[in-house]
């Protein structure tokens, strides 16, 4: 009777070690707890956000404001003859060297005939 009692308890330690490893799977799958990243779907870990839209490019005639996670940042004119363009690199908006207008002639971040 002792061995059956002592094999009742262990059987049902592992049966409570079993519903607890499954409810905890249960909970990571669908909270996203221990995952990288949640997108709401269960079970589904999104990828990181990568952001950053510049809608002219490298344009310089086209004055525009490029856009990542930290904010908006325009082109602008570095002199009245240079511009500074912003561009996306790697999901960031960068400034890219100062360089001469083709024109001659930079107005309010483009530059222009």
């Amino acid at each position: 009777m002792a061995n059956s009692l002592k094999n009742l308890n262990i059987v049902h330690v592992a049966l409570l070690v079993g519903i607890a490893i499954v409810a905890l799977s249960f909970v990571t799958s669908t909270t996203g707890f221990g995952t990288n990243s949640y997108t709401g779907d269960p079970g589904t870990p999104t990828k990181q956000v990568e952001f950053c839209t510049d809608p002219d490019g490298t344009n310089v005639n086209t004055k525009s404001q490029c856009t990542d996670i930290t904010g908006r940042h325009s082109d602008y004119c570095y002199t009245d003859s240079r511009i500074v363009e912003y561009a996306c690199n790697y999901n960031t908006c960068a400034p890219k060297d100062p360089e001469p207008c083709a024109t001659g002639n930079c107005v309010d971040g483009r530059c222009i005939a």
